[in-house]
Formats: C-alpha cells, sequence, structure tokens
C-alpha cells in the first residue's frame, strides 16, 4: 500500500479538526473574567435615546415642463420637536435622497444631498417624460424616516 498518496489528505484533514477544536474552544471561553476579591460583576451601563421624528417638506419650481426641460426641486428638513441634536460621529448631518417611482410601485433613487437638521437642500432635474417624485429621508440610528408629499411633474 502506498501512504505516500494519503499523507497530504490526512494533513488537511487534521488541520480542518483542529481549528474547528479551536473554534469551538474560543466561543466557548468567557471574554472577560470578574477578579477573584469581587463580589458582584459589574454591569455595564447603555444609554438609550429615542429616535427623533423629522419632517421633509419640498417643493417643485414647475409641475408641466417641455421635454428635456429642467425643474428644480427645493427643500427642507426639519426635526419634529424642534430641538437640534447632534451626533459625535456625524454632527448631525444625514443624507435625503430625490426618489422616482416606478410604474411598479417601487421607488429608485435619482440623486442625494447631505442635510443637517433645520436645513435646506436643492435638487435639480432634466425630466423627458412625466414621472412622480418625492423627497425621503430614510431611517438613521438618530433619525426617524419621512418622506415629502408626492409631485407629478408632466413633460409635455
Amino acid at each position: 500500500m502506498d501512504t505516500a498518496a494519503r499523507t497530504p489528505k490526512f494533513r488537511t484533514f487534521t488541520a480542518l479538526v483542529a481549528t474547528a477544536i479551536g473554534c469551538a474552544l474560543l466561543t466557548a471561553t468567557p471574554a472577560t473574567a470578574a477578579p477573584a476579591g469581587s463580589a458582584a460583576p459589574t454591569q455595564q451601563v447603555t444609554q438609550f435615546t429615542p429616535k427623533q421624528k423629522v419632517k421633509v417638506k419640498a417643493k417643485v419650481d414647475k409641475k408641466t415642463v417641455k421635454a428635456n426641460g429642467k425643474v428644480k426641486v427645493d427643500g427642507r428638513f426639519d426635526l419634529a420637536k424642534g430641538d437640534l441634536a447632534t451626533d459625535a460621529l456625524t454632527g448631525g448631518v444625514t443624507k435625503v435622497h430625490l426618489q422616482q417611482q416606478l410604474s411598479t410601485g417601487l421607488w429608485v433613487d435619482l440623486r442625494s444631498a447631505p442635510c443637517r437638521p433645520s436645513g435646506t437642500f436643492s435638487f435639480n432635474l432634466k425630466i423627458a417624460t412625466t414621472v412622480t417624485v418625492r423627497v425621503y429621508h430614510p431611517e438613521t440610528t438618530i433619525y426617524t424616516s419621512a418622506s415629502s408629499e408626492l409631485f407629478t411633474i408632466i413633460a409635455l
């Protein structure tokens, strides 16, 4: 019997078994151990802050345009309560998206723009056909989701 042909397979199998056992031991071991003199384990305090409700207001400068005409969508992103909240990582900056509704009912992002609470945004579009659009703010770790009213822009 030729044992030289089985040696690489046996080594591969042994390495896989050793890796599986090592992973099982790592997941079974506690991440931190309490000090021997400690009577009670320390608890980690997490603060829960509710997401701030927001409003997105938008308007279009023209509801009807010639084919390949330009339309401007202006708007404002406000907090519902009126107070200004900021996050240490993002400084309160978030994104709003200009979306188009497809015939299937799905919304597709056309453009996005950064915006701060109590801030404004603006989008420029070139319209070739009749479209229904809205400005949408997706839910983040700080803010709830919101969308503006729907606008149908007719291209003649």
